[in-house]
């Protein structure tokens, strides 16, 4: 693999950016880290075990909702039939003995998943999930007749930052790309570097979506970025990988 000189910086939340983290160094980058989002959990066993009982398939939408989920009530379950947003949803599945019976499509999305919902007859579907998020299936599902509810198990924050570490990472060394994987953290982003936006404003970013390419234009970001053609690590590196061979050309 070759070896690359740059400073990228990672977005994701505290404790789950070591493997990206690791993906980057590997080609020879110098990897500094800005948690934009907090994950917290909701935790109400009743209001879970309650729509549990109703359901036919169980959607998970993140790794976070299968760990804040499996706190409450451990896994694996039975008599239903699972279903995982992304590969990192069913991964994380899997390593609590709980098979997956609806394999994740690219682009691993809201989008994706409706159109493989297609093949199946109405349903009683429970989302599991984290608060907030773009609501998209559930009123797509029940225009066609399925039942859909929901239940957060976590609850995304806005971290609080050091102004020592934002110091070191946007004055004393500035990153020269910057990974996000989901709009709010890009907000988030934003909302915390905000005393060295004339820094942030102009580099570039690599994405997940379309929709949050957008995003970036909106919130001010100068460069269009880069969107990874399949959500998670490997479209995220694979976008990262073309940005360091075009420095090169």
């Amino acid at each position: 693999m070759t070896s690359y000189s740059a400073t990228i910086l990672l977005t994701r939340p505290a404790g789950q950016h070591e493997k990206l983290a690791s993906l980057c160094e590997s080609l020879g980058l110098t990897v500094k880290h800005l948690p934009c989002i907090a994950i917290a959990p909701l935790p109400d066993v009743a209001s879970l075990r309650l729509q549990l009982h109703g359901a036919d398939s169980i959607l998970f939408t993140s790794r976070n909702a299968v760990l804040h989920a499996h706190a409450q009530i451990p896994l694996p379950w039975s008599g239903k039939q699972i279903h995982a947003i992304g590969p990192a949803t069913a991964a994380t599945l899997m390593e609590f003995s709980q098979p997956v019976n609806l394999e994740p499509a690219p682009p691993f999305n809201s989008e994706s998943y409706l159109v493989q919902l297609r093949a199946f007859e109405p349903q009683q579907l429970l989302i599991i999930k984290g608060s907030g998020g773009r609501n998209l299936i559930e009123p797509q599902l029940q225009a066609l007749n399925w039942q859909v509810q929901t239940v957060d198990v976590y609850q995304r924050n806005l971290p609080i930052v050091d102004k020592t570490d934002l110091k070191a990472i946007f004055s004393d060394a500035i990153p020269d790309i910057v990974s996000v994987t989901s709009d709010e953290s890009l907000r988030n982003l934003k909302t915390l570097a905000l005393p060295y936006w004339e820094h942030l404003e102009n580099l570039p970013l690599i994405v997940n979506s379309e929709r949050c390419s957008a995003l970036a234009r909106s919130l001010g970001f100068t460069q269009r970025p880069r969107v990874a053609r399949v959500a998670g690590d490997v479209g995220q590196l694979e976008q990262l990988e073309h940005w360091l061979k075009s420095r090169k050309t």
